[in-house]
């Protein structure tokens, strides 16, 4: 997925995204939810200007795009954006580099996330629905 920060809003920092699905498998019964569809740290604002953020890091659970079971309800993905801590540790996360495994994404505990790595407040937010 592409990011942009407004221009003016945009800095000199280092972040780390991340996308959950808050509705997994269905709406009205989200058993397995959040489910993470993407993590990726190391963004920073790309050299065009146009607020648009980039990585040249390893992406740490790599884009799983939206599909909803059929039958189900639109879900909806949460896109999250943090201050990446200057000591980020990607290999705590994804150990030997790899991307994390389908079973680490299911029932995503975003608050142990964050203080196992050390995230602060969220700084932006986005989200989207899809069925």
């Amino acid at each position: 997925p592409k990011l942009v920060f407004s221009p003016s809003s945009a800095s000199s920092g280092t972040y780390v995204a991340l996308c959950i699905d808050s509705d997994a498998p269905f709406a009205s019964f989200p058993l397995l939810s959040p489910v993470l569809h993407w993590l990726q740290a190391g963004l920073q604002a790309a050299a065009a200007g146009d607020g648009s953020l980039q990585s040249q890091e390893t992406t740490l659970a790599q884009w799983a795009p939206p599909r909803p079971p059929p039958g189900s309800a639109p879900h909806c993905y949460v896109v999250l954006l943090y201050e990446q801590p200057t000591d980020w540790d990607p290999l705590a996360i994804a150990p030997q580099g790899q991307s994390m495994a389908t079973r680490a994404r299911i029932r995503f505990d975003i608050e142990a996330f964050e203080r196992k790595t050390g995230l602060g407040a969220v700084v932006a937010a986005n989200y989207f629905t899809s069925n």
